[in-house]
């Protein structure tokens, strides 16, 4: 896949999905050095090396394994993507009152409807 294509989608899903990323926290574990703030504040093109960082990171997050239950899959996500997420982001998108926060940090089970509901919540974001 050309540098070009890498960019065009790592863009179209940044822009899409920014409501439940820190964007500054990316930029720091990947070392982007605000490359991405910059692109949504200010509309700067992201160099091609980063965007090659940056395409496989998103690939890595996307990867979302359907295990043989949904509790399972999400509760694995959001385990291994909690820096990465706005908690706070998950629970008004979907009116969680606060499940996906007291999931992660204090161990507390999550519902099963809302389970479903981040279980298709976290499908869409996963398109990629």
């Amino acid at each position: 896949m050309t540098v070009s294509n890498k960019r065009i989608r790592s863009e179209n899903w940044i822009i899409k999905n920014k409501r439940f990323f820190s964007i500054r926290v990316i930029d720091e574990n990947l070392n982007l050095k605000g490359a991405v703030q910059h692109y949504i504040q200010e509309d700067r093109r992201i160099n091609d090396i980063r965007v090659n960082v940056l395409f496989n990171f998103i690939k890595r997050i996307t990867h979302f394994k359907v295990d043989n239950n949904e509790r399972e899959s999400v509760e694995n996500w959001l385990k291994h993507n909690e820096i990465y997420i706005k908690k706070s982001a998950f629970d008004e998108e979907l009116d969680l009152k606060g499940s996906v926060r007291h999931f992660l940090y204090s161990g507390r089970t999550i519902n099963d409807v809302r389970i479903k509901s981040l279980f298709i919540l976290i499908k869409k974001i996963s398109q990629f």
